[in-house]
């Protein structure tokens, strides 16, 4: 077993049930709080479950699955929920799932009785290597990712790559874009190390896990509130948030965060290649790398085109209602909060379609 250390806590990787055992003493707490929804309750429990016998007393919360259920109303469900069994201030909240089950349940522990200790164990790819550092917390808001929330550290939180044998191939895939992001941000030697892999078959390479991991913890570090260089986890999210807002808008079946992500990647190596100098043919090579693993669906109805400036408008980087862009000057040289006209942003569109189809 191994771990990571943060200021105010550690990242740990191993098996769940035995970490948790490790990790609570059984008198620390008067209760133990697990938040899973039905999903995780089916297939990621049983992984921990026998070992949770041996605390005298918990509770399980669960709650329905998705990103359209992390609001304040869910909130609303898990407060009743404490209250109604008296929990008091001495309880731990254990929050077992992926992102929205990570940032609501620390959101609403963190806000409890002005706050109750909680331990993250993050059972998806993208919740492992994005959500589980940086201690980032909240809630959807008027179909706006995470602007109601706050900053505050888990326990601990827990690596069980065991967790991945559980998940469908889209939300193996979601993740691994956070992974490609860490690695166009870190080093061209990190960015090719993971052109061999399968993502399908992430479990074998839990090293790579780690690593993807590391680059989040060491900017993390370098700045925990986000005051400049921690906007670089930023690369692909301005245009990618607002891509993920815009599908949630019009369908039932929305692209994946990651998958929305590797949307915005294509359009921020683009928009690079003519803000910061990127490499023309380097751009189109990674974009196309990109495009194997995911669509590129640059068509946007003309009646949504103001939707989507209207979602990239409330993104929490810009200054004012000015785009800001994270964008990269060569593999691993990032520039933070450049300025973007939205004509600049459907050109770029414009032109990943370009790069996607230039020798056809």
């Amino acid at each position: 077993m191994s771990h990571l250390e943060m200021p105010n806590y550690m990242i740990h990787f191993g098996q769940a049930d035995q970490l948790l055992l490790e990790l609570i003493p059984r008198e620390q707490y008067s209760k133990l709080l697990i938040l899973l929804d039905t999903n995780t309750s089916r297939d990621c429990l049983p992984l921990i479950s026998k070992k949770l016998d041996q605390y005298p007393s918990v509770q399980f919360i669960t709650i329905d699955p998705g990103e359209q259920y992390k609001t304040i109303e869910t909130c609303q469900q898990i407060w009743q929920e404490l209250l109604q069994t008296n929990t008091d201030r001495k309880a731990l909240m254990i929050n077992l799932g992926g992102g929205v089950i990570g940032d609501m349940g620390g959101f609403a522990a963190s806000t409890y009785k002005r706050g109750i200790d909680f331990i993250q164990i993050p059972t998806t790819l993208l919740s492992q290597v994005d959500a589980s550092v940086g201690g980032k917390l909240g809630v959807d808001f008027n179909k706006l990712k995470n602007v109601i929330g706050l900053f505050r550290d888990p326990k601990a939180v827990i690596i069980d790559h065991r967790f991945f044998q559980t998940l469908e191939e889209k939300e193996l895939l979601s993740g691994w874009a956070e992974m490609l992001k860490h690695a166009l941000i870190d080093s061209k030697a990190h960015w090719e190390s993971l052109q061999a892999l399968d993502p399908l078959q992430i479990a074998t390479h839990s090293d790579s896990v780690q690593n993807s991991i590391t680059v989040k913890q060491r900017v993390v570090l370098e700045d925990p509130f986000e005051a400049g260089s921690r906007k670089m986890l930023n690369f692909g999210h301005t245009y990618g948030h607002a891509y993920e807002a815009l599908e949630h808008s019009r369908t039932q079946n929305p692209a994946t965060h990651g998958a929305s992500v590797a949307q915005g990647m294509m359009i921020a190596l683009a928009l690079s290649v003519g803000k910061c100098g990127f490499d023309h043919e380097q751009a189109k090579l990674i974009i196309r790398k990109l495009h194997e693993w995911y669509t590129y669906d640059p068509i946007v109805a003309p009646e949504q085109i103001q939707l989507l400036l209207q979602f990239m408008q409330n993104d929490k980087k810009n200054e004012s209602i000015e785009l800001r862009f994270c964008l990269i000057e060569e593999i691993g040289k990032v520039q933070l909060s450049v300025p973007v006209a939205f004509d600049e942003v459907l050109e770029a569109m414009n032109t990943v379609k370009t790069m996607l189809h230039a020798d056809e």
